[in-house]
């Protein structure tokens, strides 16, 4: 009835080494200019040395044998508390 949805907060703090680690497979995204023309997006965190961490998109251009199309670079947590919000700096 005109209230804008409020996105759902984790009640507990993440273990970011479980959660930003490893290959997550899209299953399906928002349309946004970078990704056009794409499919089988996946995203692959890497946990540095140091305790950073480190976000490599992909996906490929048309066709699962398509041209691959990677963007990357270091996640900064955006929500201490918890570590479920992030931005990566592309």
């Amino acid at each position: 009835s005109g209230e804008a949805a409020v996105a759902p907060q984790p009640d507990r703090r993440l273990d970011q080494g479980v959660f930003y680690s490893g290959t997550w497979h899209e299953v399906v995204r928002n349309p946004m200019r970078l990704t056009d023309g794409c499919v089988v997006g996946e995203t692959r965190f890497t946990l540095e040395p140091g305790g950073g961490i480190f976000q490599r998109d992909s996906c490929r251009m048309g066709s699962a044998q398509g041209r691959e199309k990677v963007i990357a670079g270091p996640v900064t947590i955006l929500d201490r508390a918890t570590g479920a919000k992030f931005r990566t700096d592309y």
